[in-house]
């Protein structure tokens, strides 16, 4: 089996900001990201620049998750064990402990660098709608799947690490918390009571969209594309009540329309 190579963004890239753009680039099965500009900030553009030994550090960190990554896509995260993550960086098991107390937390740094930064700016564009109509919908949803298609690979070892080391699993909550307050229009619609409601409805749509695309690009389910997408239209649009709020507008409109 040919190792797939898999690259994260530096530490301290800007995923979410507008400042800087992070291109994305396939290659084989694993999505590879680069940034159109160098780590070091330019003189007098962005700060002062980092030391040589601080540039040596990050670098080796920079290493050690590239290797890291790369092997537990190749091999999977439970048979890849800290030496031969060293091994493949050409450093020692001290220099590893230096930057991690365990190998979960190269999958973190893939979660926080590559997964979670687009993962939120997914739900950012569908707050954006506000309350979007059912063409909308099925393409949000359209470009939802096809992101756990592009990531399957990450998603993969991701999903085993997650099952076997409580501290990354634990990272979860938080996360979801990340997604669903990337959503405010939506749950401005509603007000006290309603809205913990509604922010439990949501929550409960992007476990479900998450769980079952993981599964699902893994071939879990034996269903096409078209019908995966039918069924989640038809959940998503019950859960945020997409259908309601299309019959109040209707109703306000037969209202102005009549006086």
């Amino acid at each position: 089996m040919s190792t797939a190579r898999v690259a994260v963004p530096a530490e301290g890239s800007n995923l979410g900001g507008n400042s800087r753009r992070v291109r994305v680039r396939d290659v084989g099965c694993v999505t590879m990201r680069t940034t159109s500009s160098g780590d070091r900030a330019a003189p007098g553009r962005g700060g002062p620049r980092r030391s040589m030994r601080e540039q040596q550090k990050a670098q080796t960190r920079q290493l050690l998750i590239d290797a890291g990554l790369e092997l537990f896509a190749d091999q999977g995260y439970s048979r890849t064990t800290i030496e031969d993550i060293t091994n493949s960086a050409g450093a020692s098991r001290a220099t590893f402990y230096l930057h991690f107390s365990a190998k979960w937390q190269i999958v973190y740094e893939m979660y926080e660098r590559i997964l979670m930064p687009e993962t939120v700016d997914y739900y950012r564009r569908l707050n954006a709608f506000g309350v979007p109509d059912r063409r909308q919908l099925q393409g949000w949803l359209e470009d939802a799947i096809g992101f756990y298609e592009r990531h399957r690979t990450l998603l993969l070892f991701g999903d085993e690490a997650n099952a076997v080391e409580p501290e990354l699993a634990a990272q979860t909550a938080h996360w979801l918390d990340d997604c669903t307050d990337a959503m405010p229009r939506y749950l401005q619609r509603w007000e006290g009571a309603e809205r913990e409601q509604a922010r439990l409805r949501l929550q409960l749509l992007i476990v479900q969209l998450s769980r079952f695309a993981v599964l699902w690009v893994h071939g879990h389910w034996k269903v096409d594309r078209a019908t995966v997408l039918a069924v989640l239209l038809e959940l998503w649009a019950q859960g945020l009540r997409i259908d309601d709020a299309d019959i109040s507008a209707a109703a306000a409109t037969a209202d102005d329309t009549a006086s």
